[in-house]
């Protein structure tokens, strides 16, 4: 990962002007996926559990991956936009109160 983030932000190489379709989305959804990674991480397995599916083979890698990438996007349109957006109406009203 570190090398990726070297060779994106590097002026010097080419991967800097290419666009990566969805990138954006996905960092804008990185802190809901930290958020509820363990608590995901954990429902699959016990899912894979149940269904006598070894947690350790693709396919249950797969769907940790898949559900929680759903399970951030869930959260960050419920829960972290709707007050980011609250933040942004409320907060100029906020600075001019004080000046």
């Amino acid at each position: 990962m570190a090398a990726l983030l070297i060779c994106a932000l590097s002026p010097r190489l080419p991967s800097r002007r290419v666009a990566i379709p969805g990138a954006a989305f996905i960092a804008s959804i990185a802190y809901s996926a930290y958020l509820v990674q363990k608590l995901l991480i954990h429902g699959v397995a016990e899912f894979c559990r149940s269904q006598d599916i070894d947690s350790k083979s693709g396919p249950a890698l797969i769907g940790v991956e898949l559900c929680v990438y759903a399970g951030a996007a869930i959260l960050f349109f419920a829960v972290e936009r709707p007050f980011l957006q609250l933040r942004h109406r409320v907060a100029p009203r906020a600075s001019r109160a004080r000046s």
